[in-house]
């Protein structure tokens, strides 16, 4: 019997990329682990932890995405159907760090978003980011997130309405490869980078 290992090497392929990935978000008193992460439309969130002590609610979300929430049980999974900026939180415990948010992202765009956009100039500069906003104030807050192996995040902050510029140093990083993300919750621009 002839075994026939590339196409089913390729029937796999195809089928990540269809399914998207699985990111994992664990949560306790007071932590969701990690609480931003940059992943694709198409990927799927799983929250793990206990709804009943710490029920779970989105915020802000993109118009076209639907609304999700939790509060019974240790599993929760929510498959992104739309680009944007999603933002949760629980709500007894917010004001002590029980909130978070994940950006996803179209491939095609990320393509696109590899140069400078017009909106926010990112410039790699020694071991730092520069990222400076357009010569018109005020803007957008930007969010800010860099994503390592896995989607973890390893940094995150934003550029103020009254900030020009956001400088972000990677010295300290270990070696990588990363995704810089920044976006005003309507425009995502983003820089592939390794460290």
């Amino acid at each position: 019997m002839k075994k026939n290992y590339p196409l089913f090497f390729l029937f796999l392929f195809v089928c990540s990329v269809l399914m998207g990935e699985v990111h994992i978000i664990n949560f306790g008193y007071p932590f969701y682990e990690p609480n931003s992460l940059s992943v694709f439309v198409g990927d799927t969130i799983l929250f793990k932890g206990d709804f009943g002590k710490f029920p779970m609610f989105s915020g802000n979300i993109p118009e076209k995405a639907k609304n999700f929430s939790a509060t019974e049980g240790t599993t929760f999974s929510y498959v992104l159907n739309s680009p944007g900026t999603y933002k949760y939180q629980c709500p007894p415990y917010r004001a002590n760090g029980m909130s978070g948010y994940f950006i996803a992202l179209t491939r095609d765009k990320i393509k696109h978003v590899e140069n400078d956009s017009t909106n926010v100039y990112i410039n790699f500069i020694g071991n730092s980011f520069h990222l400076v906003t357009p010569d018109v104030i005020p803007h957008n807050v930007y969010s800010i997130s860099i994503t390592g192996k896995g989607g973890l995040s390893v940094y995150t902050g934003e550029i103020k309405r009254e900030e020009k510029d956001k400088w972000i140093a990677t010295a300290e990083f270990n070696p990588g490869n990363y995704m810089l993300t920044v976006t005003d919750g309507q425009h995502i621009f983003g820089r592939r980078f390794t460290k």
